[in-house]
């Protein structure tokens, strides 16, 4: 039998929401990031970044109905992606010229999420940019597949709402200048920059939940910040989460940037079957570009949207860019949805696309 990846639970918080509900309903009516923000959290000694990473995971682990004991299951694994880690804190060490804290490393929050949950499995980080969280939970759905274990729970996660980030994102032109997002808008000129996490649990052959139907990683060498403009490899992307098979909903990375937009618009709609319609979907104007935790919020999302049968608007969507296939919407649509891709890209040319499919559809 086939060893598959079903998604049990989820967690999601960002600056629209505490919880993934919260979020899912702020985007629903259309609300927008109006500025780089953070998240409303209490005071505690832990980075933030691990904060709300561990948000995410208790949203994730008890909307699994997870107990301690699968959670400390030496099969159960944790797959943390995250482009920074803990950066918030080191950049305050350095700033308070403090000594530096015992924990160090990209692979900081995985260690402190582990031993706060009492987990015995395997522990990964990946840094992969932008594309960390898809990173983590394909990695996660490999880990399933191969039999090393069981279970998985994957979070990405991010806090990088720093001067020093906000001012590298607007000198390189990607940071918008006139104080909001608009993905795939002809007056789009750039993101805002917000933290969040996201998370999911992951249980091999379920009977129920949302599963991983296909996978793909890519590295595109074009340029160190920018996407080919050809599209070639985000097109062997999609490629590989089996188009043949039609697709219903993209979310895609959709940065709201002068390039990425048309560039990814044109790859989508050059990989689409004939008769596919999809809707194609960016969550960046209403959460802002969250880095490393941008896919699993596309993960999260898509299951949400799955599970409910909606696709959410696109907020700030006024002059959309033209398109032969795709839909783009401006108002929450009534929509069955038997598979959806998730997309995300990073500097450096790191590229993951991930196909969720309903447990129906087997």
């Amino acid at each position: 039998m086939h060893r598959r990846s079903f998604i049990q639970g989820y967690g999601l918080i960002g600056a629209r929401g505490n919880c993934a509900e919260d979020v899912f309903e702020s985007i629903a009516r259309g609300e927008v990031l109006q500025n780089n923000e953070c998240c409303p959290l209490p005071a505690d000694n832990e980075p933030r970044v691990v904060q709300l990473a561990m948000s995410a995971i208790e949203q994730a682990v008890q909307n699994a109905g997870w107990g301690q004991e699968r959670v400390s299951d030496p099969r159960t694994a944790l797959v943390v992606g995250s482009s920074k880690g803990p950066v918030d804190q080191w950049i305050a060490e350095i700033e308070a010229k403090a000594p530096v804290s015992g924990w160090i490393g990209l692979a900081e929050p995985a260690a402190r999420i582990g031993q706060r949950l009492n987990m015995c499995g395997p522990r990964l980080t990946y840094a992969a940019a932008c594309a960390s969280g898809l990173h983590a939970l394909i990695q996660a759905d490999h880990l399933i597949r191969s039999g090393r274990v069981d279970r998985a729970i994957v979070v990405g996660c991010e806090s990088s709402v720093h001067p020093i980030f906000s001012a590298t994102f607007l000198r390189m032109g990607a940071l918008s200048r006139q104080g909001e997002c608009l993905p795939f808008d002809h007056d789009r000129d750039g993101f805002l920059i917000s933290e969040a996490a996201a998370a999911v649990c992951l249980e091999v052959n379920s009977k129920r939940g949302i599963w991983i139907d296909a996978t793909n990683l890519y590295a595109d060498a074009y340029h160190l910040t920018s996407i080919d403009p050809q599209a070639d490899t985000l097109m062997r992307i999609l490629s590989g989460l089996c188009p043949e098979k039609g697709v219903d909903l993209v979310h895609a990375h959709g940065t709201g940037t002068e390039l990425n937009d048309p560039i990814e618009l044109y790859a989508i709609e050059s990989c689409l079957q004939k008769g596919d319609r999809p809707h194609v979907f960016s969550h960046k104007a209403s959460m802002g570009h969250t880095q490393g935790a941008a896919g699993m919020i596309g993960v999260v999302l898509n299951v949400m949207m799955h599970e409910r049968h909606t696709v959410l608007p696109i907020a700030n969507l006024r002059k959309p860019l033209a398109t032969r296939s795709i839909i783009l919407s401006r108002q929450r649509e009534r929509r069955d949805l038997r598979r959806s891709w998730v997309l995300a890209a990073g500097f450096g040319g790191v590229l993951a696309g991930v196909s969720l499919q309903n447990h129906y559809e087997l």
